[in-house]
């Protein structure tokens, strides 16, 4: 990546503040050991992440209307919860809240059929009058809302895709020849001056290298983004394995797709 497009995507303080911490642990990571297998641990310079994102400035506000959005209505299970867990609380007063899910969980087993059938019929109706609700709240959206609605939404299904793919491993993406030079080089300055200004340092001493000076961090770079793209084609094999092509980034997708049409058209060609 480019110094020029690496300075602007510091430009928030917070943003910057979280990717130093991540280069000084990319810096004790490194100085253990230079071998290639160790490169998972690097800097993550931008999220892996095919839909729109949003940093701490742009953080959606709860508006009135929000409050007034109609609430889903809960699963069967969760409305028996609702009914039982008081009871259960005095029966086992010294209970956490999941040791209580956990015995309305038993208890649920054993539950009379037409019990749960009469829970999931109150529960239709409340999702009917819940689609009912949500139709009228949409109805009367401002324009401005419906794009604050659609931004949560994104904003949601953006933090739910990253929290996915941290918890399969996906790898991370591997730091820029800057960051590996910032890395080796921020600890020297940590205590001189506030992290903003430490970072303009860097950048200034960075653009002042000469190619020759340079090139030790671009080879640094370079090694790593190899060692990220075997990581990455090999993590992604495995998640279309289990049928997680959810978490498989766009391009990929995308790949595939234009691999498969290219595919069926040659078939169709030799066909005729």
């Amino acid at each position: 990546m480019a110094v020029a497009s690496l300075c602007k995507s510091f430009c928030s303080k917070l943003q910057f503040t979280s990717r130093v911490s991540s280069c000084i642990r990319l810096r004790d990571s490194s100085l253990k050991t230079e071998q290639l297998h160790s490169q998972r641990s690097t800097l993550q310079v931008c999220h892996i992440w095919a839909g729109p994102t949003y940093t701490s400035s742009k953080v959606l506000e709860h508006t009135s209307t929000q409050d007034n959005k109609p609430k889903h209505p809960p699963n069967v299970f969760i409305m028996y919860l609702q009914k039982v867990q008081e009871q259960i609380m005095k029966d086992h007063p010294n209970a956490s809240r999941k040791e209580v899910i956990a015995i309305a969980s038993k208890k649920w087993k054993d539950v009379d059929p037409e019990e749960k059938s009469h829970l999931a019929m109150q529960r239709k109706d409340l999702f009917e009058k819940y689609k009912d609700d949500m139709k009228s709240y949409v109805d009367n959206m401002t324009p401005e809302e419906m794009k604050l609605e659609d931004r949560r939404k994104q904003q949601k299904l953006a933090k739910k895709l990253k929290t996915a793919r941290r918890e399969l491993g996906m790898p991370k993406m591997p730091a820029s020849a800057f960051c590996c030079y910032m890395a080796d080089q921020y600890p020297q300055h940590a205590r001189e001056d506030a992290v903003t200004r430490v970072f303009k340092k860097l950048r200034d001493q960075w653009n002042n290298l000469s190619e020759s000076e340079q090139e030790k961090y671009k080879k640094q770079s370079a090694q790593r983004s190899e060692a990220y793209k075997e990581e990455i084609v090999r993590w992604e094999k495995e998640m279309m394995e289990m049928g997680r092509f959810d978490v498989i980034r766009k391009s990929t997708l995308l790949r595939l797709a234009m691999g498969n049409k290219s595919k069926k058209n040659q078939k169709e060609v030799e066909e005729l």
